[in-house]
């Protein structure tokens, strides 16, 4: 896994296409293995074979909210929104932590976006926020409510995006507390 995603930051595709055939070929039965191949394929882009890959591992482990979302991330790319929304809601219905909700939350958002509802994606976005404040540290949570500005943008509402981010930035101050 180590040598795919160096191969991956060095841009070198095919030998990352390479090495996680290996991996996948020498554990078969290990998800991560297909997950590993499918974010290659992703990275390349050839979506309609991530998104087989992607599959893949969910018949390993059914119950995995991430590889769900992996596939509603596919299916977003290939526009296929009913089924990237049915993904989404499927792997709601599994979150087990809180990072699982702020992880299906989030791609809410993404979704909502690309289908033009700017005002549900910032819904979303706020509800993966309060998931994501249960468990991440404050300073990561912090920059993460900074990237939810943007769809504020989008409506118009670029005064109330400022303010915002005026706020949050004074939370940023030292100290960090």
């Amino acid at each position: 896994a180590d040598i795919r995603r160096a191969y991956l930051q060095a841009g070198d595709c095919d030998n990352a296409l390479k090495y996680a055939e290996k991996y996948m070929d020498k554990y078969p039965n290990e998800a991560s293995g297909y997950v590993q191949l499918a974010y290659v394929y992703e990275r390349i882009g050839n979506h309609l074979k991530a998104k087989e890959i992607y599959e893949q591992a969910l018949m390993l482990e059914s119950n995995n909210v991430n590889y769900m979302l992996n596939v509603a991330e596919i299916d977003l790319m290939l526009g296929e929104f009913d089924n990237c929304k049915e993904q989404i809601d499927d792997a709601l219905m599994m979150c087990k932590s809180n990072q699982d909700f702020a992880s299906a939350y989030r791609n809410y958002s993404k979704y909502y976006v690309w289908k033009g509802q700017i005002n549900n994606s910032i819904d979303s976005y706020q509800k993966a926020m309060e998931y994501d404040k249960k468990y991440n540290n404050p300073i990561d949570h912090l920059l993460g409510s900074l990237f939810e500005l943007r769809d504020y943008c989008l409506i118009s509402k670029k005064d109330l995006a400022l303010s915002k981010q005026e706020e949050l930035t004074k939370k940023l101050a030292h100290p960090f507390n």
